[in-house]
This record gives structure tokens, C-alpha cells and sequence, in this order.
């Protein structure tokens, strides 16, 4: 993704984000509203009776708001839509203080579809709002709260310094009162989980050591940029919370699954022959399958700091909610000044979705069988994760084995007779880099997810006909043809180019 692009993607998402927090919430306060006019319509006139009704107000609500609180917890951890990314926070990005970017984490699943809005549990969920922040006001502590995380956010608070303010507050209010008094009991009443778990890595002698420390252990260098930081994701918690509000979307196109049905004409992954042999070999099992996505990105061209992302996304939803940021499961992240070494930053996510794999997940009452079933991306990002040659190799086709030639300063690829890649013949290549160290056809080794892939190489690559095609010959094609056209029928292609159905 270019600069330009993520720019864009940036400023529409903001957008979108303005336009649900004025829909979605009209009801919520209105009923606010009228709450206060209520009180105020009822309001005692001497200090002493205010005191006395509100406390056993509070005393009453309290008694049941450990419920109210749990199930808030589990069912509105969504409900948080203060809390926006900056692009520019992360360029600030300070070593030292992980909250930024654990707060930019945790608020990640915020992009709600009006279509899933129609299947989702969260409207039905009680909320805190009736508890009062201390006895002398109406003001509820969950709204002070979402204020308060909304400020910190904007002013890219480390934790200590919103543990201060968070204390410094609690003891100018009234006793007793409700506002906590630690970041950690702030995020537990908002409903926000602990999504990950931060790593902290030498990039020198590529040794994990304790993320509260400044530098190596080992004392290999006092720079912090030779210290990189991995963000591993809570994926069964992630998975459990998507299946649980998507349950009966993901029912219905289940159904259409099986029974292929092609009504929307929709060439999507499950009703192609490779899902439908997966189903066919796991017969009686409820499966949940999952698609890896591989992405790197410079956040800065000044300081050089790169940011990797491993997510998955649930097959089994359909297409148009599969892709919403808030159905992504954010498996890894990467975040140092150099690109990531595969095996070094995934291996303790590959590790646990083994063991998922094992164990399988509990959603409903009902144990899934947890499938991965392929890998895609950009070629860098592809060729970083399956340990392959770069594009502009001579091998560089996952599944052919045409040679590349360097002809006038450029790696040209003839089309000739393909010799295809058999599952064997890429399995046994990669074994061989593996031990000679060297490369074989274009492989290098063995690939960190080989392990875990229920599709095997190359058939798990899914290419992303996006990067292959439309931005490399297609683009260069369109531009040749449209710069001999006329004005006339440059509008002409243009306005078929509009109606042009693309996958």
C-alpha cells in the first residue's frame, strides 16, 4: 500500500467512524437525556435530602452492578467508539510506553457493518450508565470514564501518567466515589480486554528479554533502535467474540456451503474444489477456517520504523463482513526499524495455533475444528512468510518453475511449455534448502506455517490478483492503450472501466 493510499484508507475511515458515532448512539442519548430531565423534574431543593436520596439510589444500584458489570464485560467490549487511530502516533511512537499502541489494539474491532449491525448481541447488553460517578452528581461513571479514556487517548498518555491523573482525580472528588483509580480497572469497566501480549526482542542477538527493560540483558547495545517489539494476539478470545456476534450470518452461509449454493454469484472461496475436499475429508465437523494475511508497511521514511502485520479472517463469514476491520483477528504484530526475521517474530503465534488446532474452540456450546487454510499477500510479504526467493528472482513463481533471464537490466520471464510445482516436488525442495542452505529453485527453506497448514504448499498461496495483475501488467497495458485514445473515447473506456465487475 503506497503512502497515498494509506492516506485515503486513513481519511475515509475516520469518516465512516463520525458518521456511526451520530447514528448509533441517538437512542442511547435521548434515553440519557430524559433520564436527566427526570432527575432534575424530581430534584430534592435541600443539600442533606439530595445527599440522602441519592445515596440510597447508589446503595440500591450497586448492590446488583457486579452483574450488570460482568456481563458488560463479555457482550459491549465493542462499545468503546471514542478511542481513534492517528497515523502520527505511531511515527511519535515511544519505545518506553506501549499504551499507544495497545490502546490503538484493543480499539481495533470498531468498524461495524449495518448489515452485521442487524445480527449483533451488543445492542441488547446493560450498560453502567445508570450508575452515578458519586452522589452529588448525575453524571454516570461509565460516561466520565469514556471521556476521560477519550482525553488520554488524544494526548497519547503513557500508563503511568494516566494512573496519576486517574488518582489525582479520585481523591478531588466527593467520598465515596466510583472512578477508578488504575488504568487496568479503567479498561476492565469499559468492557476492554486484554487482546495481547507484548515481546521485546534484540535485534542484535536476537534474544527475548523482559519487555520492562530498557535494553538487552546481554547488554549488546544501549540503541534503542536495535530493539524490536512483537504485539502477539489473544486469537481463541478474538475468534470466540466474532463467532458469538456474527453466529447466525455465519449459520446461514454455512448452509449455502454445503449445499453450493451460487445464488449471488459469488466465485468465494468455500464454493471452490479445494474448501469442498477440506469438508469432504472433515466430515462431522464443525469447522472454523481461517485465511492469513501478511503485510509490511514503512510508518516513516525519516526514522525507518516498519510496522508487520499477521491477521486472519473467518472463511466461513460471508465475503462482505469477512474483510470489516472489526471481523479481523489480529494474530502478530512487528514494530522495529528493521523487516522482521519470520521465524524470530511468529513463532510463538504458530506455536499457539497449534495448539488451538489440537484443542479446537468452544463457541456456543459447540467445539470447532479449527482450520488454516492459506496464506496471501503482496509477492515481499508472501516470499518473507513462505522463506522464498523474492519476485525478481530467477525462480521466483510459487508454482511453476520457469527461469527467469536478465535482459537489459531487467529480470524477463519467457512464456514457455510450464513445468508446474507438485505439493511433493515443493516440499522436498524446501527440505533440501533447509539443510544445505542454499537455494533451491527458489526456495530457501522451510516455511514457519508449513506446520499448521491444512492446504498444502504451494496450493495454500492465494494470490492477490490486486498486486499481480491490476497494479503490474495491467496498469502498464491500460496505460498504453489509453495515451493512443481520443478524448472522446477515453470517456468511453473510463465509463466501461466503471461498470466493470471485479472480484
Amino acid at each position: 500500500m503506497d503512502p497515498l493510499d494509506f492516506q485515503l484508507t486513513k481519511q475515509y475511515n475516520e469518516e465512516k467512524k463520525k458518521e456511526r458515532y451520530s447514528s448509533h448512539n441517538a437512542a442511547r442519548r435521548k434515553s440519557r437525556l430524559e433520564a436527566k430531565r427526570q432527575c432534575y423534574s424530581q430534584s430534592i431543593t435541600t443539600t442533606q435530602d439530595i445527599a440522602f436520596v441519592n445515596k440510597q439510589h447508589v446503595d440500591s444500584i450497586i448492590d446488583n452492578a457486579y452483574l450488570e458489570n460482568h456481563h458488560h464485560e463479555h457482550v459491549n467490549d465493542h462499545d468503546n467508539y471514542f478511542i481513534q487511530f492517528d497515523t502520527n502516533e505511531l511515527i511519535e511512537f515511544d519505545e518506553d510506553d506501549d499504551y499507544n499502541i495497545r490502546s490503538v489494539l484493543n480499539y481495533a474491532y470498531d468498524d461495524t457493518d449495518p448489515v452485521e449491525e442487524t445480527h449483533s448481541d451488543a445492542e441488547d447488553s446493560v450498560t453502567l450508565d445508570i450508575v452515578p460517578l458519586h452522589n452529588y452528581t448525575i453524571t454516570s461513571t461509565y460516561d466520565y470514564c469514556e471521556a476521560f479514556t477519550a482525553i488520554a487517548r488524544q494526548a497519547n498518555l503513557s500508563r503511568q501518567s494516566t494512573n496519576d491523573f486517574l488518582s489525582l482525580l479520585k481523591s478531588g472528588l466527593p467520598v465515596p466515589n466510583n472512578l477508578p483509580s488504575t488504568e487496568e480497572q479503567l479498561l476492565l469497566l469499559l468492557g476492554v480486554d486484554e487482546l495481547f501480549t507484548k515481546r521485546s526482542i534484540c535485534l542484535l542477538c536476537f534474544k527475548e528479554f523482559n519487555y520492562m527493560n530498557k535494553i538487552c540483558s546481554r547488554g549488546c547495545s544501549t540503541d534503542k533502535k536495535s530493539i524490536g517489539y512483537i504485539y502477539d494476539g489473544n486469537v481463541l478470545l478474538m475468534i470466540q467474540k466474532i463467532m458469538i456476534r456474527l453466529s447466525s450470518v455465519i449459520r446461514e452461509y454455512k448452509k449455502k456451503i454445503h449445499n453450493s449454493d451460487h445464488s449471488e454469484n459469488i466465485n468465494d472461496i468455500p464454493f471452490g474444489t479445494t474448501y469442498q475436499n477440506l469438508l469432504k475429508k472433515n466430515a462431522g465437523h464443525d469447522l472454523i477456517s481461517l485465511l492469513l494475511h501478511i503485510d509490511g508497511i514503512s510508518i516513516t521514511n525519516s526514522t525507518k520504523l516498519k510496522l508487520w502485520l499477521l491477521s486472519g479472517s473467518i472463511i466461513e463469514a460471508p465475503p462482505k463482513l469477512r474483510s470489516c476491520r472489526r471481523n479481523m483477528i489480529v494474530i502478530s504484530i512487528w514494530l522495529a526499524y528493521i523487516e522482521p526475521p519470520a521465524h524470530l517474530w511468529l513463532n510463538h503465534c504458530v506455536n499457539n495455533l497449534k495448539r488451538l488446532k489440537e484443542k479446537g474452540i468452544d463457541v456456543l456450546n459447540n467445539n470447532h475444528k479449527l482450520i488454516i487454510f492459506g496464506i496471501t499477500g503482496d509477492c515481499p510479504a508472501l516470499s518473507l512468510i513462505t522463506n522464498f526467493i523474492n519476485h525478481n528472482g530467477y525462480f521466483s513463481c510459487w508454482f511453476c518453475f520457469i527461469q527467469g533471464k536478465h535482459v537489459n537490466k531487467k529480470r524477463q520471464y519467457y512464456y514457455e511449455s510450464t513445468n508446474l510445482r507438485t505439493p511433493s516436488q515443493y516440499l522436498r525442495f524446501s527440505n533440501e534448502a533447509e539443510i544445505t542452505q542454499s537455494n533451491i529453485y527458489g526456495h530457501l527453506g522451510n516455511s514457519i506455517v508449513n506446520d499448521i497448514l491444512d492446504v498444502n504448499f504451494p496450493n495454500a498461496i492465494i494470490l492477490d490478483y490486486l498486486h499481480v495483475s491490476l497494479l503490474g501488467h495491467g496498469k502498464l497495458i491500460i496505460l498504453l492503450i489509453y495515451q493512443q485514445l481520443k478524448p472522446k473515447q477515453r470517456q468511453q473506456l473510463n465509463s466501461e472501466m466503471n461498470n466493470q465487475l471485479f472480484p
